[in-house]
Formats: structure tokens, C-alpha cells, sequence
């Protein structure tokens, strides 16, 4: 604009339309030269963001708010980069301040929705998706993001549509293709969330998450050997993928390659030290490999890093039941209990050590319990007939 104005002045030097349009441009990029820093400075942030320097991302940025506190750009950055490292607080009030610098972007909308998501402010989060989208009818990332929301509230058929929404907007949207994988793993209906997956993974191949998500998926039905291809594929894509290497630990053990198993929970560990499920799940191998200190000492690790880690007080409490330490198993699986009220398992668990003890009408009771928590527990039950008849009471026995 200013080109055409200028060379209409050069032509018509006293053109008082065209020298009122120019000096109003001029005044124009004065002002948005005192808003926002220099194109170069912006560039300069996302490369360092894109590389993953974080620390000086924000410590720049925040410098740069001082200087432009009008620039909804630098805002957002802050915000974006606030939200990796983890403070989700400043995030927040850095999207607040860009919305407030220009309060019809979109992406800080959105990108304050993921950060609220992150705080379980999930109502909060849904409605800053729908001022992103109401500003964007066509931003496919906001509608993803409202279904991750969605999905974490329980919503999943609202998260399922948000997802669709985002696909018929970009078909080729693989990352929404695998969320809806997800949703439909969640809800048992495998074949269905494998065919997203081979969706997802036929626009995206590239995409490790789909090929761990895959293998989750075929792991729960059974096809344990097509579930270590499919984790194996996502660890050639991104050899430090945490979740892969837990994964393809958790299906060797079903398949009883247990040395194999520990080092995929070692690997995990190695990326991830407070990795908690990693601790207790490689407990649960050395306990079938009968390497019972080393077993106590992952449980043990496992519930430093989550006092409140209630599994793995009942499997360590295990292995003292195994090793006639009754009385402090039963401790073990009172603290599990009194951690999770609800945990079947920790109460057949109990059962057992009373039973052992010669407590029959207490292991009736916590067998009881556990049925209660889960009538399909088949463990149990069979547990309670055996106390029931150890207890002289055969005909409840030989019912039960």
C-alpha cells in the first residue's frame, strides 16, 4: 500500500488523499514498531524454543514483556514455553495477558485450555476451546484439544464428536484418528480403535505414539507378538519413548520373556528415574524370577517416589505372606487398603494371610469384601470355599 501511494505521489506530488493514506501508514507501523519487538527477535525465539531451550526462552521473553507489554506475540510465547517447563500458573497469566493485548486471537484461547487442562480445570478449559473456536470456526487444533478435555472428564462420546469435528475439517488429521483410538480401547472395542490406529499410522507413519497405542490395543486382546512389532516400530521411530519401553516390558512378561522384561523396565527407568509403575511392575518380575530381595527393593523404590502407591504395598506384603512373615503382610495389605478402600485384591490378599494364621472367620470376611468390590473375582471366590469348608461351614463352602 505504501508503494502504490508513494508512486501515485510521485505522479500526482499534491494528491492530498494519497499523502493523508501514506502518513497514516507511516503512523501505523510507528505504533505497532513500539508494540511488538522486531520481526527478527520473534524468529529468534522459536528457534530456540524449536531446539528446546527453553530456560532461555522464558528468561528472554519475560525481559521482552517488560519492554513490549502490549505484544500479544511474545505473551503467547512465554505462555507456550511456561507450559513445558511445567508452570502452569505463569502460563495461564500469560495467555491472560495476550488475550488482553489482543483479545481476538485464537490461539491463545487454546492454548490456554491445554494449560488449564493440565490443572484439572476442565470447565474452564472448555470454555476458553469454544472462544478459540468461535473466533476460528475452522481451528482444528482447538477442537482436538476440547476432546482431550472432554475425554479426561469422562465425556467420551462429546470427546469422540469433538474429535470427528476435527477430522472433517482435516482428513488428514492423524493425531485425532488415534485419540479416537483411545476412546474406543477404553471402551473395549479393539478391533475398532486398531483400525484408527492403522488409520492414523497410514497418513502419519511416522507417528510413534499410534504404534504405541497399537500395540496396547493388540497386547489387550491376546496378539502379543503383533503388539512387540508394533512397540518395536515405535522405538525405531523415537528410541527414548518412555511408555514404549514400559509397554514392550508388560507384554514380555505376559509372555514370560522375563529377563527380556526387566531390561525394557530398566530402559524406562534409565529415561524416567521417578517412573513408579516401571519400580513396581519390574518388582512383579523379580518376583516370578523368585529374586525376592530384589523384588522388595523395586516395590520399596516404588513407594519412595508414591507413599500413596497402594499396589505395591499389597505385592510386597505378598512376598512376606510367601515367606510366613504374616504378620507384617497383613500390615502391608492394611496400608494398601487404607489407601485404596476399594482395591479387591488387597483384601483377597488379606484373606490369605488370616487364612494362613489360622484366622477363618477374618479371611471370610475379607474374602467377602473382595467379592463385594468385584462379584466377578473368580480368585476369591474360589479362596472362600476354601475357608468356608476349612471352617467347618460346608454347605456355604460347596455353594460358593
Amino acid at each position: 500500500a505504501k508503494k502504490l501511494y508513494e508512486a501515485i505521489l510521485n505522479v500526482f506530488s499534491k494528491n492530498k488523499r494519497a499523502q493523508k493514506e501514506l502518513d497514516a501508514l507511516n503512523n501505523k507501523n510507528q505504533v505497532n514498531e513500539i508494540l511488538s519487538p522486531p520481526k527478527g527477535i520473534i524468529d529468534q525465539l522459536i528457534s530456540h524454543y524449536n531446539c528446546g531451550n527453553y530456560l532461555f526462552v522464558v528468561e528472554k521473553a519475560e525481559a521482552l514483556t517488560k519492554q513490549y507489554p502490549k505484544s500479544f506475540l511474545i505473551w503467547n510465547i512465554l505462555g507456550v514455553t511456561s507450559s513445558v517447563l511445567g508452570k502452569k500458573d505463569i502460563a495461564v497469566n500469560s495467555y491472560k495477558k495476550c488475550i488482553s493485548a489482543n483479545p481476538n486471537y485464537p490461539d491463545a484461547y487454546s492454548n490456554m485450555g491445554l494449560a488449564l487442562h493440565d490443572q484439572s480445570k476442565f470447565d474452564e478449559a472448555i470454555e476458553v476451546y469454544k472462544k478459540a473456536i468461535s473466533l476460528n470456526p475452522n481451528y482444528v487444533e482447538a477442537y482436538s484439544n476440547m476432546g482431550l478435555t472432554l475425554k479426561a472428564q469422562g465425556k467420551l462420546d462429546e470427546a469422540k464428536q469433538a474429535y470427528k469435528k476435527a477430522i472433517s475439517l482435516n482428513p488428514n488429521y492423524a493425531e485425532a484418528h488415534s485419540y479416537i483410538g483411545n476412546i474406543l480401547k477404553e471402551q473395549s472395542k479393539f478391533n475398532e480403535a486398531i483400525y484408527e490406529y492403522k488409520k492414523a499410522l497410514s497418513i502419519n507413519p511416522n507417528y510413534a505414539e499410534a504404534y504405541n497405542n497399537l500395540g496396547s490395543a493388540l497386547k489387550d486382546q491376546g496378539e502379543f507378538e503383533e503388539a512387540i512389532i508394533s512397540y518395536k516400530k515405535a522405538l525405531s521411530i523415537n528410541p527414548n519413548y518412555v511408555d514404549a519401553h514400559y509397554n514392550m516390558g508388560n507384554v514380555l512378561r505376559h509372555k514370560g520373556l522375563l529377563e527380556e522384561a526387566i531390561q525394557s523396565y530398566q530402559k524406562a527407568i534409565s529415561l524416567k528415574l521417578d517412573f513408579v509403575d516401571a519400580y513396581s511392575n519390574m518388582g512383579n518380575v523379580f518376583k516370578d524370577q523368585d529374586r525376592l530381595e530384589e523384588a522388595i527393593e523395586a516395590y520399596q523404590k516404588a513407594i519412595s517416589l508414591n507413599p500413596n502407591y497402594a499396589e505395591a504395598y499389597s505385592n510386597m506384603g505378598n512376598i512376606l505372606k510367601d515367606k510366613g512373615k504374616l504378620e507384617e503382610a497383613i500390615k502391608l495389605y492394611n496400608k494398601c487398603i487404607s489407601i485404596n478402600p476399594d482395591y479387591a485384591k488387597a483384601y483377597n490378599n488379606l484373606g490369605s494371610a488370616f487364612h494362613d494364621q489360622g484366622k477363618l472367620d477374618q479371611a471370610i470376611m475379607s474374602y467377602n469384601k473382595a467379592i463385594s468390590l468385584d462379584p466377578n473375582y473368580a480368585e476369591a471366590h474360589h479362596n472362600l470355599s476354601f475357608s468356608l469348608l476349612s471352617s467347618d461351614k460346608i454347605k456355604e463352602g460347596l455353594d460358593e
